[in-house]
């Protein structure tokens, strides 16, 4: 019976985590050679807040959705 953990951030929709279950379920069934209905995954949804990436918070990391800093702090409040 493979057990399958997908962690991702949060904010994928029911739909998105629908199409990944069906695809995980149509591999694992063909590479495994198990039936679909012993196949079960699980979605750990990691908050933003949460997760940490090139030396910070996720939120305060350069790109889209990064929170930004105040004026007149240097990283990391130093």
């Amino acid at each position: 019976m493979p057990f399958i953990t997908v962690k991702a951030l949060d904010g994928k929709t029911t739909e998105q985590k629908r199409e990944l279950v069906r695809r995980i379920t149509d591999a694992v069934s063909e590479v495994f050679e198990v039936e679909k209905d012993v196949i079960f995954i699980f979605f750990e949804d990691l908050k933003r807040e949460n997760y940490g990436k090139k030396g910070d918070l996720f939120p305060y990391v350069e790109g889209p959705g990064a929170v930004k800093e105040p004026e007149g702090e240097d990283e990391g409040g130093k």
